[in-house]
């Protein structure tokens, strides 16, 4: 290894300071945050099985999909630190993923540092590439599309898998230069390899990477050796892909082809690359949840087949020519995307900021480089260029941040953004409607049921208009929902108690029948059904109800209170 190639102490620990100062001005905010029922709660931070270092825990993280993703690494990053962090303060426990994200900045910096010693690269000279290296780190550690698996507490497998990732990509780098001890840099890539996986399947793709990053370098060896080389790396990506799906089907969380046809799927992932691409270099509008393709956009599509033609030219034009610096970069960006672009649909989501935040990289190193290159030709007066860019970046970023801070704060920013979600507007209704604010909660579950007429979207409407005990509301609302799903008794029971609460009871009577037609044990219905045939002055056919309601729920206050009054 040249001296040219050795890492200088003092600019690592430069670019530990930037990624330091800068995360630290960006995401220290998180301290005064709160976890949040989007995943947090839910999968960590109230499983039973992520306290306690017992056998049956354990077996737990190895054998789970938990929320569909089969991760141990990142179960067992949350095991050890509920175990030694006060849940009291979350902020303490958030803290955890901008350490991460700020060793990723940095090793980030690393590897482009390296790669541009490289002549198909650049062969650029020392100062250039120091440069090179410390935009990356400072872009890297500001940019807002990262800032989704940095402040959220389930973003972890996110920048833990990103970690072990470009460590295992910096240590082939390490074996590429270094013969001597090629063997130990081989079984430390391929450590960190597994470690990957272990954190989030998505680190298929390393042996991908590190098979262009040979082609990249020019060795001896033909393709196929490389390929053949890389067998312990292939065999770990190819064990961990079944893995994967399972852990997705595990939570059916894999539509079929009746709701997302191959079509629609091949569409999205196309549009998916290129969405990505355009947030990095304007990043508005960025939220937590961006639903899926509802029907083609042709013109969207022909434009994003278009840009992904052209970017796939730039790469073989760049092959052909013997430089590589732009194949690297497109191949980083399409390679390491591909298992989250949208073709292989999970969730009723069509791509979210997490899954960009270890693809962008390779777009980031070419803005770094470009603004390097920049800054060497034309002199120290163009840093005011990228200063201005870092604290554009930082101020998207905080803004960014501080809309994770709760529940509330996050859906009403998101809300603002991306008008046309159910699932958003369904959860700013919740946070509305645990603040006891039901009117506003009911508006935002209206327009949630206007955008995908879920069942659940309509359960937490009638919800929020039974606390402003608005009967009428209650009643439409049933009969719109039964349109839409029939077979839910629910709907029918609740219109049924509607109209006892507007003492209609003969009207009542048909809704209680049709919910006990498709539930006949719902206590709900058969409760209705009695008071409303009691109210009636039907009194042999009351005490029949109760008598069946008693029949499953002998305890049931109100039918024993009923039964006494119709029996003196």
């Amino acid at each position: 290894m040249t001296d040219q190639k050795k890492t200088s102490p003092v600019g690592l620990a430069v670019g530990v300071l930037v990624s330091a100062c800068l995360v630290s001005a960006v995401y220290l905010q998180v301290l005064g945050h709160q976890f949040l029922h989007w995943d947090d709660i839910g999968f960590y931070v109230t499983n039973p099985q992520l306290y306690g270092f017992t056998a049956e825990n354990l077996w737990w993280i190895v054998t789970s999909s938990g929320d569909g993703i089969w991760k141990p690494l990142t179960w067992l990053s949350f095991m050890l630190e509920f175990h030694w962090l006060p849940l009291d303060a979350p902020g303490y426990h958030l803290l955890i993923n901008p350490v991460i994200h700020a060793g990723n900045a940095v090793l980030a910096g690393a590897i482009l540092y390296r790669l541009l010693s490289l002549p198909a690269v650049g062969d650029s000279p020392e100062s250039m590439r120091r440069l090179a290296g410390l935009l990356l780190i400072a872009i890297v550690a500001v940019h807002p599309i990262q800032v989704e698996a940095v402040a959220w507490l389930a973003g972890r497998k996110e920048v833990l898998c990103a970690f072990f990732y470009l460590l295992a990509v910096w240590c082939w780098l390490r074996r590429l230069d270094d013969p001597v001890r090629a063997r130990g840099w081989f079984a430390c890539a391929l450590l960190m390899h597994f470690l990957a996986l272990l954190a989030k399947p998505m680190a298929v793709t390393v042996p991908v990477i590190l098979l262009a990053l040979d082609m990249t370098a020019r060795r001896r060896e033909t393709l196929w050796q490389c390929v053949g080389e890389k067998w312990p790396f292939w065999l770990l990506s190819l064990c961990i892909v079944p893995i994967a799906i399972w852990g997705q089907l595990a939570v059916d969380a894999l539509p079929d082809a009746t709701e997302v046809s191959t079509t629609m799927r091949l569409a999205q992932g196309v549009d998916s690359y290129t969405a990505y691409l355009a947030k990095v270099f304007l990043p508005l509008n960025l939220v937590p949840y961006y639903p899926s393709m509802t029907e083609l956009d042709s013109g969207r599509l022909i434009a994003s087949v278009l840009a992904l033609l052209m970017l796939l030219g730039l790469a073989w034009h760049d092959w052909r020519t013997g430089k590589r610096r732009w194949f690297l970069a497109i191949a980083w960006y399409g390679v390491v995307f591909f298992p989250v672009c949208g073709w292989l649909q999970v969730g009723g989501h069509r791509v979210a900021d997490r899954y960009a935040y270890l693809p962008v990289l390779s777009v980031y190193a070419v803005i770094a480089w470009c603004l390097a290159q920049w800054i060497m030709r034309k002199g120290r007066m163009m840093w005011l260029l990228p200063c201005a860019l870092i604290v554009v970046l930082m101020g998207l970023s905080r803004q960014q941040v501080a809309a994770w801070q709760s529940d509330r704060s996050l859906w009403e920013f998101a809300a603002v953004r991306e008008t046309n979600s159910g699932l958003i507007m369904n959860n700013l209704g919740n946070t509305r409607y645990e603040a006891g604010e039901f009117e506003s909660a009911a508006s935002a579950y209206r327009r949630a049921t206007v955008l995908q007429p879920f069942m659940t979207h309509y359960r937490n409407l009638i919800t929020a208009y039974r606390a402003q005990r608005d009967w009428s509301n209650v009643l439409a609302v049933c009969q719109e929902a039964t349109e839409y799903h029939p077979e839910h008794g629910y709907f029918y029971e609740q219109a049924g108690q509607a109209l006892m609460a507007q003492h209609r009871y003969a009207d009542a009577l048909p809704w209680f029948a049709q919910a006990l037609s498709l539930s006949p044990d719902d206590h709900e219905a058969l409760w209705g059904k009695a008071y409303a045939l009691a109210k009636l002055r039907r009194k042999a056919e009351a005490l029949h109800a109760i008598d069946q309601l008693l029949q499953q729920q002998p305890d049931h206050r109100g039918a024993l209170q009923l039964r006494e009054a119709l029996t003196p």
